[in-house]
């Protein structure tokens, strides 16, 4: 099956992996008045037929799981053998089966008391607990000595009475069928029973580890399609699944509210996909002492932490203070993690790094593809009592990924060619004063040349050209086509001006032309080919010329002073120093004098204010824009994006600093690296040409 379709399989049916560890759990319950069989047979059939050829169930000695070492769920791999042997040794079954199961427990009892090992939740009690039990039954188990003995069983009346005292849901929010399973073997109770013919009906033979967690499932999917560039693709299934969510979300349905981690991502991913989502509804997460209450705080979760980090920081109003605290005490407890080397082994610490040190606001989207094709592991675990995968991804939904973001790539490489002969056609190269850099289909490269010629200008105002310069370029822009009659006081000038002109008129010509090729085609009566069409079509749209400025003329909810300020703003933080040198004027120096001279309180005002400014695009973004489609509102963001990484550390155009190259570089020019060390070569990579 290509891939693609297996990826909508997952999306439309998100269905978790059957489980070595609960199915014998359910297997052991007995039918209603016949305690001698098994109320679920074709739990116990499955045992019967997936026990591996080493004696294990789970997975195998020498194999990895998923991507994990097998030393690191070697607990795990015991625990769900210890149950299938057991519950194959209560129905007469089995017996070669349990005698190899046996066999391997004997070969691997190490993994006990290995520290490198994943310790399930419980398993210090539960584990022996089982071996206990499997002796009372007359099992010969190749574990022998005191240190087995005096452990309880896996269920003591006393907790069994505990589980039957809890509502439907909450039984249902403990996450798996084991523990209701442990209650109807040692009281047979209707509402566990009822329980747990619920599981069987919804998943047939296959017992999954956690349930419920759909929601889970298909939100980690979608998030993990975005985070590697390839939603498009998919953007039906995800709209559906969203809307389901959302459904969900207004009903507060406790698959959503009852988990950190699922409720915290739905918050997140519906709010930047313009659904209505409050703040408010995350109140629960707002104080530390709601993740220590949590059973996501005993397991120390470093995934729900890193959730409701990423959740904080989709703030589209100045008062959201929940989210406030959720990021400051999320923050604050990742660092610890990561300084103390105690982030769960289902998150990557670099992730975490990343995730700290680049907010979603601060990097280009391409730059964070290219981060999470190097950096997915495409087998991490979760583990509770048992270990599971929350996402079923495997290298084939990598390499899709990597090929999309090659292929970008190579229309990057050549929308850059074009740049820079336009830029030599222009003659900007022969200005010495002019930063020609250009990092930047039809509308990128109308928006790129516009973005140099921008910088170009800049440049003859700030520091290259006289005043008589600067007034005869004003004159000449405002005569435009009678701008003979002015003449050129300089080369620079001339120069600079014909650069706007020329381009300026291509760019509508372009368009022009394109529209009476449509309208000869019409008149004559005229079929072209698909790619003849889409030859004249693109430019015909007019996205070159119009794009960027219709974006200020169709969107009234986008003030000029949004659109404007956030760069400046973030301008003015990195370029202060050098233009006070000038002799210019700049925002943090206009602030200055109300803080008594203090730079540093007036960087703070400056960077509160592009704080605030960006809270407002984003509502815009994200919210109805009225007649401005999302797509237009989303380049506004986009071109923010850019900003912040131009500015984040320093001036990004003056200085072009090794880290603004480097980003650029990724995007344009250097292969992927797949993390597991093997190389991903770029079709149209040139490791010589760089920028």
């Amino acid at each position: 099956m290509p891939v693609e379709d297996q990826i909508r399989e997952q999306l439309l049916n998100a269905r978790p992996p059957p489980s070595s560890y609960d199915m014998p759990w359910v297997a052991m319950v007995p039918a209603p008045g016949s305690p001698q069989a098994s109320r679920f047979p074709q739990c116990v059939d499955w045992i019967l037929r997936n026990q591996r050829g080493n004696g294990s169930w789970g997975s195998a000695p020498g194999r990895d799981i998923g991507g994990e070492p097998w030393s690191l769920l070697g607990k795990d791999v015991l625990s769900s053998t210890m149950a299938c042997v057991l519950a194959l040794r209560t129905w007469g079954v089995g017996d070669e089966h349990v005698g190899k199961g046996l066999r391997f427990i004997g070969h691997n009892a190490s993994f006990v008391t290995d520290d490198r090992s994943d310790t399930p939740a419980g398993f210090n009690v539960i584990f022996l607990g089982m071996l206990a039990h499997g002796i009372d039954m007359g099992l010969e188990i190749p574990i022998v000595g005191a240190r087995i003995l005096g452990f309880p069983t896996p269920m003591t009346p006393a907790n069994v009475d505990a589980i039957l005292r809890l509502r439907d849901t909450e039984l249902k929010s403990m996450g798996s069928g084991t523990p209701t399973a442990a209650a109807a073997i040692h009281n047979y109770n209707g509402r566990a029973l009822d329980y747990l013919d619920s599981l069987i009906s919804r998943f047939g033979s296959s017992v999954p580890t956690v349930y419920p967690r759909n929601a889970y499932s298909r939100l980690r999917m979608v998030d993990t399609l975005e985070k590697m560039g390839i939603s498009a693709s998919f953007s039906g299934e995800i709209n559906n699944i969203l809307d389901s969510i959302y459904s969900s979300w207004l009903a507060k349905d406790e698959e959503i509210t009852q988990d950190i981690a699922t409720c915290v991502m739905a918050f997140r991913l519906l709010r930047l996909h313009g659904y209505d989502v409050a703040s408010d509804e995350l109140a629960q997460f707002s104080e530390e002492s709601s993740f220590y209450d949590s059973v996501q705080g005993y397991l120390n979760d470093s995934e729900a932490l890193l959730e409701l980090y990423k959740a904080s920081q989709v703030q589209i109003f100045e008062a959201e203070p929940i989210l406030e605290n959720i990021g400051s005490w999320s923050a604050k407890l990742l660092k610890q993690q990561l300084c103390s080397n105690k982030i769960s082994r289902s998150v990557d610490p670099q992730e975490v790094e990343h995730v700290l040190k680049f907010p979603f606001y601060a990097t280009l989207d391409r730059l964070e593809h290219r981060w999470n094709i190097e950096h997915f592991r495409t087998g991490s675990f979760h583990m509770l009592k048992s270990a599971y995968r929350a996402c079923q991804v495997d290298e084939g939904m990598v390499a899709l990924a990597a090929d999309g973001f090659h292929s970008c790539q190579a229309l990057y490489q050549q929308e850059l060619q074009n740049l820079k002969s336009w830029a030599k056609e222009m003659r900007l190269d022969e200005l010495e004063f002019a930063r020609v850099m250009p990092l930047l289909s039809e509308a990128r490269l109308a928006y790129g040349m516009k973005n140099i010629l921008v910088t170009v200008v800049d440049d003859l105002f700030d520091v290259g050209g006289s005043k008589e310069e600067l007034e005869n370029l004003v004159t000449l822009i405002e005569k435009w086509d009678a701008h003979e009659e002015v003449g050129f006081c300089s080369e620079s000038v001339k120069i600079v001006f014909r650069a706007i002109y020329h381009t300026s008129n291509l760019l509508g010509a372009k368009t022009a032309a394109a529209s009476m090729a449509e309208a000869e085609w019409r008149m004559k009566g005229h079929v072209p080919s698909l790619d003849e069409y889409m030859a004249v079509t693109v430019p015909s749209f007019g996205l070159g010329p119009i794009t960027f400025t219709s974006f200020c003329l169709l969107g009234p909810e986008l003030s000029e002073q949004v659109v404007r300020s956030r760069d400046r703003f973030l301008n003015n933080l990195r370029t202060y120093e050098r233009e006070e040198e000038q002799g210019k004027t700049n925002s943090v120096l206009l602030l200055d004098p109300r803080y008594g001279g203090s730079i540093e309180a007036a960087k703070r005002e400056t960077t509160s204010a592009l704080a605030a400014s960006r809270r407002e695009l984003l509502r815009m973004v994200v919210r109805d824009g009225g007649a401005v489609p999302r797509p237009m509102r989303q380049e506004f963001w986009n071109i923010y994006k850019v900003s912040h990484l131009m500015y984040s550390e320093e001036d990004g155009f003056t200085s072009t600093s090794r880290e603004t190259l480097c980003a650029a570089n990724a995007v344009v020019h250097e292969p992927l690296a797949w993390r597991l060390g093997g190389k991903i070569e770029s079709p149209a990579a040139a490791a010589s040409d760089k920028l």
